[in-house]
C-alpha cells in the first residue's frame, strides 16, 4: 500500500466548508436529515459555496477539497473513490 500521507489532506477552513457542503448536497435525505443539518450550519459559520462550485467535483473542488470529501465518503458513507490529480491517485480503493 502506498504512503497515506500522500493522501492526507491539510487544514484550510474553506476547504472543510466546501467539501461538506457538497456532501450535504448530494447526500441529504430531505429536510429532517443529518445532511440538511450540515447546510444549515455552513449558513451559520457565514459560508457561501463559490458560484462555479458544480455537481462535477473533480472541476470544482480544489486538490485539498478533494481529499476532504473523499475522507467523509469513506467515514459517514463506505464510499471510496479514486481520483487523479496532475497524474497521481490520492484516494485509493482499500482491498
Amino acid at each position: 500500500m502506498e504512503d497515506n500521507l500522500l493522501y492526507t489532506p491539510h487544514f484550510n477552513r474553506f476547504d472543510i466548508c466546501e467539501a461538506y457542503y457538497c456532501y450535504a448536497v448530494q447526500y441529504h435525505n430531505g429536510q429532517w436529515s443529518e445532511e440538511y443539518a450540515m447546510l444549515g450550519r455552513l449558513i451559520n459559520l457565514k459560508f457561501k459555496p463559490s458560484p462555479i462550485l458544480e455537481i462535477e467535483l473533480e472541476d470544482s473542488l480544489s486538490e485539498n477539497g478533494m481529499k476532504i470529501y473523499c475522507n467523509i465518503l469513506r467515514k459517514r458513507e463506505n464510499i471510496y473513490l479514486t481520483v487523479f490529480y496532475d497524474g497521481y491517485k490520492f484516494c485509493l480503493m482499500e482491498d
